[in-house]
């Protein structure tokens, strides 16, 4: 499998000078791709297309919090920024690249800043995800939702979202607003995104996992923003994740708002693909 997902091993602080993020714990990295909190491009990546994306998460909120994927040609020199996030007032965020081509011997990195001090969480809501696509495809699936109607949301606590509008299942992954693994996709790998446009100032959107058929709930990404105007939209991407039978995911929200609802559309959506091998392409791009 070409992908690779790192997160923390203790906490680390951050402040409001960059500072590149560690990654003491490898949760999957079958092609040797990532070392010292950086991923290395392999010879056998050279000329392939594919994504990184990563995530951050602090114990309190910054009124700025700022994350970005840097990379440094051949693996020498200044490095230049390809991705970045920000946002205001918020502990969570997240980053995603477009499709890169890959070059033998870059080296990408994550870095950060915030605004006042904070420490980032030993958590699975920060990590560094990256994956390629190859020429050719074992199996594939994927999946689109969005919400049927716009009831009432709940307050004050994460809450999964109700995504009874179908859009696309190929290979029967979603059901009643969940994503399980089947048994023909273990060992393969998902990619994730989902998002919520939610009239509320304080509000975020997080993406789970149960690893006990749903009884209790993980978070691995999440993007949360304290919006003004009508600026109500959040979106994160979980990145590359190892595929394993049974496990569940679900798209999930958090507001601060008595009776605010969410936009029935396109814009408040779960959506992603797994596949046994490889990807050749992504499947959905938000």
């Amino acid at each position: 499998m070409s992908f690779f997902r790192a997160v923390p091993a203790a906490t680390q602080t951050i402040s409001d000078t960059p500072s590149e993020l560690i990654y003491g714990t490898e949760l999957s990295d079958p092609d040797n791709v990532f070392a010292s909190n950086r991923f290395t491009v392999p010879s056998g990546w050279n000329g392939r297309t594919g994504c990184l994306c990563a995530g951050l998460r602090i114990t309190a909120t910054t009124t700025s919090l700022t994350v970005t994927i840097e990379k440094q040609t051949g693996g020498s020199g200044s490095f230049e920024t390809i991705a970045r996030n920000i946002v205001r007032d918020s502990a969570n965020v997240t980053v995603s690249t477009a499709p890169l081509v890959f070059a033998t011997g870059d080296v990408y990195r994550v870095v950060a800043i915030a605004a006042n001090s904070r420490t980032r969480e030993n958590a699975l809501r920060n990590f560094f995800a990256g994956w390629v696509y190859p020429a050719t495809v074992t199996k594939l699936g994927f999946f689109e939702a969005q919400p049927a109607s716009a009831p009432a949301l709940a307050v004050n606590t994460i809450t999964r979202l109700d995504l009874g509008n179908e859009i696309v299942d190929s290979h029967n992954l979603f059901a009643s607003s969940i994503v399980t693994v089947p048994s023909d996709f273990n060992g393969g790998f998902l990619h994730l995104a989902a998002g919520a446009d939610i009239n509320s100032p304080d509000a975020a959107v997080f993406i789970q996992v149960s690893t006990d058929g749903g009884t209790n709930w993980t978070s691995l990404a999440a993007e949360a923003i304290n919006a003004t105007g009508s600026q109500f939209r959040r979106t994160v991407n979980l990145g590359a994740i190892a595929a394993v039978t049974g496990h569940q995911y679900r798209a999930a929200y958090f507001q601060a708002t008595s009776g605010a609802v969410h936009v029935v559309g396109p814009v408040t959506f779960f959506s992603g693909s797994v596949s046994y091998t490889h990807l050749t392409l992504p499947t959905i791009l938000r």
